[in-house]
């Protein structure tokens, strides 16, 4: 459940400002391109099992793509039905079912979560609901998951038990699944439901016909079967136990057929108030007054020449997904695979780009390297032959640093083939501060990272797909 290409990504600052330099060409949306085609065939390049994928833009009909199978064995075809596990594009879900409880003045998210949730160590009660909701409240992230073993609300609390925040709420970021599992707890203590009845009821409410939070262990119709590659051969991956499959933090099974439903129900006014889905759409901040590029379950985006965009992935045992939402068109994909890849980044930008070309970070071209000094400390942290020195990093990325070491920043150095390339391709400035992002080259796909740096050099952002 996660939003880096590994599994779990670095802790970092948020981001500097906007994107906003030159300005991507203009194509008409999906001008002569052929997602549906190129869907099928990016799938069978990479010999993934079978996806499922929507593309919802207003004044078209929903566009379903379906390609290869949910279920092996039985040679069982995708579907428009077929159910597929999000993992952490769910995460917006719960955000909005926080929202729900905002705006119906039952969570005010300005609170501390121990004001709703007991059980937490001391020093997490004051950690406000909605830093909780961007990542930035401290609470410390578990170092794995074992999937088919049951974790409990009373093992969560148990392993959270005598453990500090990571930082003080605001000071800093990091990608926390306990943190929205968390949520999932405080849903249910104000709701006096469980986590699923809530979730539920708000996609009865909206009109969709097959979602529902998981169970892992239960007999769910139309729920494709999860697959993981070895040596190029499809596999049965680790089955998830109820208690992981179903958790806050990306618990959600989703069809095709249903994107389009719950896309209307959450940008349409159907589910949260306007003050909620404008929160849902802007950058959070930290305390030091830096934006933070994470809200409410969604990364925000902005490429050069457009206006925001929102997106997020998701990784559970056996399955991928990407969600991509452009406000500014009103455009909407969400895909999934059931299969574990690296390329589901590359995957789910590669398509939007068959819909709305110049919409990604796949469209943007290679720029001249002015800073090439700073490339090389990039690579040789990405290929661990640097460590993590904290001495590289600005305040709030220095203690995740000390404390988590090279895992700060993802590691490329077992990749095979080899990270080949890492140019950069944007770059912006606010207040003497720079972000770059790069594009990396490795195994035929690209993964991107964005790094942020301070006036005097260190790094205060690290973030991934």
């Amino acid at each position: 459940m996660t939003v880096s290409r590994r599994t779990v990504v670095a802790g970092a600052l948020g981001g500097g400002a906007a994107m906003a330099i030159g300005r991507a060409g203009a194509t008409a949306p999906g001008a002569g391109n052929d997602p549906e085609g190129w869907f099928r065939e990016r799938l069978a390049a990479d010999r993934l099992p079978g996806g499922a994928a929507a593309l919802v833009r207003p004044g078209h009909a929903p566009l379903i793509l379906t390609a290869g199978h949910a279920s092996l064995p039985f040679r069982a075809a995708t579907a428009p039905e077929t159910l597929f596990h999000i993992g952490s594009v769910g995460k917006h879900i719960t955000a909005a079912a926080v929202l729900r409880l905002a705006d119906a003045g039952r969570v005010d998210l300005a609170a501390g979560i121990g004001r709703y949730l007991p059980g937490l160590p001391q020093g997490w009660h004051a950690a406000p609901v909605a830093t909780v909701l961007n990542h930035s409240s401290g609470i410390p992230d578990w170092d794995r998951i074992i999937w088919d073993r049951p974790w409990t609300r009373a093992d969560v609390l148990g392993w959270a038990a005598g453990r500090a925040l990571d930082f003080p709420p605001g000071a800093a970021w990091r990608y926390s699944n306990a943190g929205f599992t968390l949520l999932g707890y405080l849903i249910e203590e104000v709701t006096g439901r469980p986590y699923a009845d809530t979730i539920n009821a708000m996609f009865r409410d909206a009109g969709l016909q097959d979602a529902r939070v998981d169970d892992g262990e239960a007999v769910i119709a139309n729920r494709a079967e999860p697959y993981t590659l070895a040596d190029g051969a499809p596999r049965h991956a680790t089955p998830m136990s109820s208690t992981i499959a179903s958790v806050a933090a990306g618990g959600v099974l989703m069809s095709a057929r249903d994107v389009a439903a719950w896309s209307a129900a959450l940008w349409g006014g159907m589910l949260l108030s306007p003050a909620s889905r404008a929160l849902m759409q802007a950058p959070s901040r930290l305390t030091g007054g830096r934006p933070c590029y994470y809200n409410m379950g969604w990364c925000i985006d902005r490429l050069p020449g457009r206006q925001p965009y929102l997106w997020h992935t998701g990784s559970v045992s056996g399955f991928r997904a990407c969600h991509y939402h452009d406000p500014a068109s009103g455009t909407t994909m969400m895909m999934a695979l059931n299969a574990d890849t690296d390329a589901i980044g590359a995957i789910g930008f590669g398509l939007m780009e068959q819909v709305l070309p110049g919409s990604t970070p796949e469209s943007l071209p290679v720029m001249a390297d002015r800073m090439p000094e700073r490339t090389a400390v990039l690579r040789d942290l990405l290929l661990r032959r640097l460590p993590a020195d904290p001495a590289l990093f600005a305040a709030g990325m220095r203690v995740l640093a000390e404390r988590m070491g090279d895992e700060v920043i993802d590691d490329y150095s077992q990749d095979q083939p080899p990270l080949s390339a890492l140019d950069p391709v944007q770059e912006s400035r606010a207040g003497g501060e720079l972000r770059r992002r790069y594009r990396l080259t490795v195994a035929g796909r690209h993964d991107y990272i964005t790094v942020g740096y301070t006036s005097d050099g260190l790094i205060h952002e690290v973030s991934s797909i």
